[in-house]
């Protein structure tokens, strides 16, 4: 809890975010130091990129220089470093970072992406299951 604090003061510092928590739209970067793919899921919808601990999904979901940034949890000089690295892109970096962050949810997660995901998995499961019973 004392780094995410660290962590969370330096963010405000370093890189001036506003409501991080209340409004994720207008935020710079978005930092999720636990498993929280459903709310890395909400900054992605609306271009937000995250800056996360490379745990479990968030190191799956955050594609480094594409969707945010990855750090270890477990060292707070590693987190300062991810986000002396963000504050150091070019404008036009971050916006092409917040483009394709969008881009990825909507090409991913969205319900209609998660429908035909879903009836694949289950037509794959058909198959399956009539082939293993023949």
């Amino acid at each position: 809890r004392e780094s995410a604090s660290v962590l969370h003061k330096t963010a405000r510092t370093l890189i001036g975010i506003k409501n991080l928590e209340k409004d994720k739209q207008e935020a710079h970067i978005f930092i999720v130091t636990n498993q929280h793919p459903m709310t890395i899921l909400e900054a992605f919808s609306v271009g937000t990129p995250v800056l996360g601990s490379n745990i479990g999904a968030l190191g799956e979901l955050i594609i480094p220089k594409k969707t945010g940034l990855l750090f270890n949890p477990q060292d707070v000089e590693n987190m300062l470093i991810t986000l002396n690295q963000w504050k150091s892109f070019s404008e036009s970096e971050k916006f092409n970072i917040r483009q394709t962050t969008k881009e990825f949810y909507f090409s991913n997660f969205t319900p209609i992406e998660n429908k035909k995901k879903l009836l694949t998995i289950y037509q794959e499961a058909i198959l399956d299951k009539n082939n293993y019973s023949k």
